[in-house]
């Protein structure tokens, strides 16, 4: 904004030197008086803006949290900076006004892709902040439960939970999000907690309408009353109501989204699956830490669910993957361990099928069995934007070329606004390499390292790809970039990282070495 009012002043004054401004945004608790606003966050703000080039606005880790990439233009990672008075290193990001588009010939197959079925966006519901100090509210635990169950459809696809809670709290236009999620659908509405009462047995009235592309009205509307423990039990009537008539709208099918996985046993261990993981994919080392402490804690709450177990499985295989473990074995030993419990709670779980597959790839190197779980997955959850991801991977290093892009095609078009978007991207990058769609390849994963500059998958897929192209120069600072992210990685690392059904794997550690990677 700051931005735009000086250009807009500058086009008033045509022969005035443009006043080009820098911007410092932080988020941050603050004292204030008639006179001015006092805190560290004030100063660690005006730190930031000071790292920042003439019109450049440049933000902390908390600040750009409270954006959404889509929507709010591209988000470039920085790393760690050094700013001048500060102790630590703080994270920064770089905004940009427009985010770099995808390839057309790609845009259009996710388009096509979505097009296949009606496609539901369901936002957070309006909901004052839950009482304990959480950062999640009653109207965030109602739409995750709501999209846990319509995911359950193999007539709809549901933009996943991420994507959607990644829109709290936003002002947004039905249209903007018809557009930019490629939504025909959209539920939206607010739930109020009467004052009175437990947690668990207070009062709740929920309003929700629907909405669909091109109507000037909701195609559907109710209010419904129930409470707290009803919205947490797996046979919820409140939710079963509103799952039940917008699958009839929608749809005109019987709901098979209300056979959903089981809710939390309450509120606080709800938020505090969110929590967890929201910090497991922010890629800085002390949320990552964190939330393997989340996920320990929920696990005892909740020693019958399934997904704390898998989500910790997928912890383990993170470390092992992205070159973070000091013991690989044992990170694999664990992975194994929580993926085998999280099938015991629930072997219908598309989330513990998925990181069963996730543990056989990553862990065990073997496509071919990951890609059987991922099958798995899909079969009980069509909409499982992960599920898809995954097995575009896998498949990619089977050579199954086609149904290789098919299914990263069909991952990004069901996690649009997902936070861990950029690993979505880096993903869909490893897939078009194995594919052979190197320019595809290479502008997946710029966008995966702009947004989150840790991700050595995307470096790698793309210091290839860029071989491929004869762009060896590009490639080799691609490696010179990749080497300053992973110090240790090497030719042997990278090919004891790749399952051996890839045919690809010896020709791409030669591509790798040519652009500079050690061999030992």
């Amino acid at each position: 904004m700051l931005h735009s009012l000086a250009a807009r002043e500058h086009a008033n004054h045509p022969g005035v030197e443009p006043l080009r401004l820098r911007a410092g945004l932080h988020k941050t608790e603050l004292l204030a008086d008639d006179e001015a606003l006092y805190g560290i966050g004030v100063n660690l703000a005006a730190r930031i803006a000071a790292q920042g080039q003439p019109g450049e606005t440049l933000m902390s880790s908390a600040a750009r949290d409270e954006l959404v990439a889509p929507f709010d233009g591209l988000l470039q990672d920085m790393g760690l900076c050094w700013l001048k008075h500060v102790e630590q290193p703080v994270r920064l990001f770089r905004h940009r006004n427009e985010q770099a588009p995808l390839p057309s010939g790609l845009e259009a197959a996710i388009a096509a892709r979505m097009k296949m079925r009606p496609t539901l966006v369901v936002l957070p519901l309006e909901a004052p902040p839950h009482g304990s100090g959480s950062a999640f509210s009653l109207g965030d635990v109602a739409a995750d439960q709501l999209i846990r169950q319509l995911s359950q459809s193999s007539m709809l696809h549901v933009i996943s939970p991420l994507s959607a809670l990644a829109l709290r709290g936003r002002e947004l236009e039905l249209e903007q999000l018809y557009r930019v999620l490629r939504a025909d659908y959209v539920l939206r509405g607010s739930v109020v907690a009467d004052s009175e009462g437990a947690d668990r047995h207070r009062r709740l009235q929920l309003r929700v309408e629907l909405w669909r592309n091109g109507s000037a009205e909701p195609i559907w509307n109710d209010g419904l009353v129930g409470s707290a423990l009803d919205l947490l039990s797996p046979q919820s009537d409140l939710l079963g109501r509103v799952v039940h008539a917008v699958s009839h709208r929608i749809l005109a099918v019987e709901q098979r989204a209300a056979r959903a996985a089981q809710a939390l046993p309450n509120l606080s261990s709800h938020t505090l699956h969110l929590a967890a993981v929201d910090l497991l994919h922010r890629f800085a080392a002390s949320d990552f830490s964190r939330a393997r402490e989340l996920l320990l804690a929920l696990s005892d709450r909740a020693p019958r669910h399934a997904e704390p177990m898998a989500w910790l499985a997928r912890w383990h295989v993170f470390r092992v993957v992205q070159g973070w473990s000091d013991d690989s074995r044992r990170d694999g030993e664990q992975a194994l361990y929580y993926s085998a419990r999280a099938l015991d709670r629930d072997p219908c779980s598309a989330l513990a099928l998925t990181m069963a597959g996730s543990v056989h790839a990553g862990v065990k190197r073997d496509a071919q069995a990951a890609q059987q779980f991922y099958a798995q997955a899909l079969q009980h959850n069509p909409n499982d934007s992960l599920a898809w991801l995954m097995s575009s991977v896998a498949q990619g290093f089977m050579n199954e070329r086609a149904p290789a892009l098919a299914a990263s095609e069909m991952a990004l078009g069901l996690a649009p606004a997902d936070p861990t978007r950029h690993y979505y991207d880096a993903l869909s990058a490893t897939a078009a390499l194995r594919a052979g769609e190197y320019e595809r390849c290479v502008i997946l994963a710029e966008r995966a390292i702009t947004a989150n500059g840790t991700h050595g998958t995307a470096y790698r897929s793309m210091a290839i790809a860029q071989a491929e192209l004869g762009r060896h120069a590009e490639a080799a600072e691609t490696m010179r970039r990749l080497l300053s992210v992973e110090p240790h990685f090497t030719v042997k690392a990278y090919l004891a990282r790749v399952p051996s059904q890839d045919i690809n794997r010896e020709r791409f550690a030669q591509l790798l070495q040519e652009a500079g990677l050690p061999a030992a």
